[in-house]
């Protein structure tokens, strides 16, 4: 009866949600790290962007979410959402039992790890604005220094595919203060980032270390599962892709985020 409890539970699902595809990182990279892993994934697309939303509105969208992925089942769920990490995470552990990693803290983490005291933080106007990545780099490393850039346009560039010298050009401009200013490490505080990763790379200089969400979110869940016995060895992984509106280029954006083909399904909320 134990072990057949415990076989139930390790194959249950992982739950990962996002605002839009962004999160579509952070499956990929949970996909590398724990192959056997089946997937549920809520993409919001027809109520993004979440950043211009109140903090009431944004509770209410992701608990919708988080009520979706506790029906498939899953045993864990990552908030791959900055906007939700910053003002939903509490609200979101308070009121449901299943397990919860977001994509602020294992950066955050990861970072104090490896800078030698200047962190640069890059992401949207709305999670730098909320002060999520300040307040936690210095609750754990009170001495870093913390410089942060909003790079709102980022977003749309990736989403549109322009990977282009124009661009380029607009990493410079963005990334110019930050390497002024000397930093050591730069955080990439948005799941969208890392499909520019090398790019950002070759502009900031090889003396910074970038330091990319998904990665580091999926080493967390791996770490979480293993601490509670909940890895998957053996089933063979199924993967659930729903999203609340399927626009004309979701499935080509979602290649490139995810590097793989998926089925999406429609999925309305509210």
């Amino acid at each position: 009866m134990g072990s057949r409890s415990s076989s139930e539970i390790t194959s249950k699902p992982i739950g990962i949600f996002d605002s839009g595809v962004g999160g579509l990182t952070v499956v990929r990279a949970v996909m590398r790290e724990l192959p056997n892993e089946s997937i549920v994934y809520f993409g919001d697309t027809a109520r993004v962007p979440y950043g211009n939303k109140s903090t009431a509105t944004i509770r209410r969208f992701a608990a919708e979410i988080v009520e979706l992925l506790i029906e498939e089942g899953v045993k864990l769920i990552v908030i791959a959402c900055n906007t939700v990490a910053s003002n939903a995470r509490e609200y979101l552990m308070d009121n449901y039992s299943v397990k919860f990693v977001d994509v602020i803290a294992p950066t955050v983490e990861a970072a104090i790890r490896v800078t030698k005291g200047k962190i640069g933080v890059i992401g949207t106007k709305a999670t730098i604005g909320s002060g999520c990545y300040m307040r936690l780099i210095k609750k754990l490393a009170p001495n870093v220094e913390v410089i942060q850039k909003p790079t709102p346009l980022l977003v749309p560039f990736i989403e549109e595919r322009h990977y282009n010298h124009t661009l380029d050009t607009l990493l410079e401009d963005y990334l110019r203060e930050l390497r002024d200013a000397k930093i050591d490490t730069l955080l990439l505080g948005c799941t969208h980032y890392p499909l520019i990763k090398e790019r950002i790379e070759r502009i900031i200089g090889d003396e910074v270390v970038v330091i990319d969400s998904s990665h580091y979110t999926a080493k967390k869940v791996k770490a979480i599962l293993q601490q509670h016995s909940m890895v998957n060895e053996t089933a063979k992984p199924s993967h659930k892709f729903y999203f609340s509106d399927i626009p004309v280029d979701l499935p080509k954006l979602a290649h490139d985020f995810l590097g793989i083909e998926i089925e999406p399904y429609l999925k309305v909320l509210g």
